[in-house]
C-alpha cells in the first residue's frame, strides 16, 4: 500500500470494500480523497481515516456517473496533493430486478455509474497521471465482481456492468500499461 505518501482517490468509501481500501491506505500514510454519494457515510470514513493515520483525507460527494464530476473530483486531489498516485474505482450499485421486468432506468443507472463511472474514473486520473505530477507514475484499480464472469437471477443489469468493468479493465491495461501505469 502507500507507505510513502503516496496520493489516492478511492470512491465508493462510504462502506464496504471501499470504506475498508481507504482505511488500508490511510493506516499507510496516504494522502486521501474519499467519495461517495453519501455524505454522512463518508465523513464518518474520513474520520476513521485520519484516524488510522492518512496525512491529509479529503471528502468528495459526487456521483461518479458523471464526466464532470469525475473530472472535478480528480482535480481536486490532483491540486490539493500535487498529483494523483493511486485510484479505486469502487463505486458502483447494484438494482435487484429479474430481467423481464427491469426498467429502462435501473439498467442505465446501473451502467452509469458501474462502467461509465469507472472509465471515467481510469480516463482522469491516467490522464494527471501521465502529466508527471506524479513521482510514482500511477496505479488504477478497477473492482469488478464474479459476477462479471458468472450470471445470477435477478441481477442483470449489475452482471452485464461488471463484465463491462472486466473487459474495460483489460483494455485500459493494454492501453495505459506501455504508458507506465
Amino acid at each position: 500500500m502507500a507507505e510513502d505518501g503516496r496520493s489516492v482517490i478511492v470512491t465508493g468509501a462510504a462502506s464496504g470494500i471501499g470504506r475498508a481500501t481507504a482505511l488500508r491506505f490511510a493506516q499507510s500514510g496516504a494522502r486521501l480523497l474519499v467519495n461517495d454519494v453519501t455524505g454522512d457515510a463518508l465523513e464518518e470514513t474520513a474520520a476513521s481515516a485520519r484516524e488510522a493515520g492518512a496525512i491529509d483525507v479529503l471528502t468528495h460527494v459526487a456521483d461518479v456517473g458523471s464526466r464532470e464530476r469525475v473530472e472535478a473530483m480528480v482535480a481536486r486531489a490532483a491540486k490539493r496533493f500535487g498529483g494523483l498516485d493511486v485510484m479505486v474505482a469502487n463505486a458502483g450499485v447494484s438494482i435487484v430486478a429479474p430481467f423481464l421486468e427491469m426498467t429502462e432506468q435501473q439498467l442505465d443507472r446501473t451502467l452509469a455509474v458501474n462502467v461509465k463511472g469507472v472509465a471515467w474514473c481510469g480516463q482522469m486520473a491516467a490522464r494527471v497521471m501521465l502529466e508527471g505530477r506524479s513521482p510514482h507514475r500511477g496505479s488504477i484499480v478497477n473492482i469488478a465482481s464474479t459476477y462479471g464472469e458468472v450470471g445470477a437471477p435477478d441481477c442483470a443489469a449489475y452482471c452485464a456492468s461488471k463484465g463491462g468493468v472486466r473487459m474495460l479493465t483489460k483494455v485500459m491495461a493494454i492501453e495505459l500499461g506501455p504508458l507506465g501505469l
